[in-house]
Order: C-alpha cells, then structure tokens, then sequence
C-alpha cells in the first residue's frame, strides 16, 4: 500500500504516468527493515527506552543505540544497554527516524553535546520521524525544531509513564518514512 503525502491513500500505480521509484512523494507505509537511532547518555529511564525499544521491535523497525562513547550506557536505576554506534560511525543519515529518551543525567549530557544537537538537526532536515519521551524534548527544543515542536513526523510527550500512545503515533510517523510537508 501506498500513501500520497496529502493523505489520500492510493494503490497500485502500474500503468500510471507517476513514476514512484523517482518521486519520493509516495512511499511504502510500512516499518519492517526501518532503523531508528536512539540517542541516549548515562542517566536514561530505562523503563522508557525498554517499553518504546519493545514497542518497536514488534512493528519490525530495528534500533540502534547512539552515545558519545561505545561501549555500555548505564539508567538511572542501575540497567545497562550496549551503544552500536558513537556520533562518529553513526550519523543521522543512516537511520530513518531519530528517538531521543528522557532522563534528567541523561538530557543534561545530550543538551551539551553539539553532536547530539546536529543529529537531531539533520533529521528534521532530512523529514526524519522523530520523537521524545518526558525530558528527552528538551533536546529537541535546543534544537531547530525548537519552533516547530507539532511540525509533521514528531512525536513527543511530557510526564508520561505509560507510552502505548506515543509508541502507536512514533511507529505511524516511522511508517510514513519522510515528512515532506513540515
């Protein structure tokens, strides 16, 4: 299935003048093979990254770990995840959508890393999905999309602990692939 960007769904187009394959304005509105990274620093609430990582890998997206430093990353209660990549063999480009986590330590530590701030940048520049959970949208209004916080394909919320919403609105917004209307 496909979907036209004003939201009219579409189906098959063989036999039509639009040639999808070099007009991006149509595109597979589905998750399986799309690649998240997911931006998190010592500190994070690992309830929430577990529930949204959970969330995701059910919908078939695959999630990556980026931190400053490879290795392991460790929550506000103690839980370790490993980092697949760093700012330097992680760029933005190679995701389709961006999550930043909550996490006070951990947001405070994103916040004064400029890598994390362009990452965030080139995403939304790129028509990227993005979202954030509860501190992790202190980021993104460090950042560009600081003006444009309900632009299409970001998906925030604040004071949450239960995250079936946002994790149904993230996968949608991660489905679409690129927000060319913003």
């Amino acid at each position: 299935m496909y979907r036209l960007l004003s939201g009219s769904l579409i189906g098959d187009q063989s036999g039509s003048d639009i040639h999808d394959h070099v007009a991006q304005i149509f595109v597979d509105i589905r998750t399986q093979t799309r690649k998240v990274g997911i931006l998190a620093e010592n500190g994070f609430n690992f309830t929430e990254i577990d529930q949204i990582m959970q969330a995701l890998k059910k919908a078939g997206v695959k999630c990556e770990i980026v931190s400053r430093n490879l290795g392991k990353i460790t929550s506000a209660d103690g839980q370790q995840l490993d980092v697949m990549r760093n700012y330097h063999t992680g760029s933005s480009v190679i995701y389709d959508a961006v999550y930043v986590t909550g996490g006070r330590q951990c947001v405070d530590t994103l916040l004064s890393q400029k890598e994390s701030k362009h990452f965030v940048n080139e995403a939304f520049k790129h028509a990227k999905a993005i979202g954030a959970t509860n501190e992790g949208i202190d980021l993104l209004a460090a950042s560009e999309i600081g003006d444009a916080p309900f632009a299409a394909g970001v998906v925030t919320i604040r004071n949450a602990t239960d995250f079936n919403n946002f994790n149904q609105k993230f996968i949608e917004a991660i489905a679409q692939h690129r927000h060319w209307d913003r």
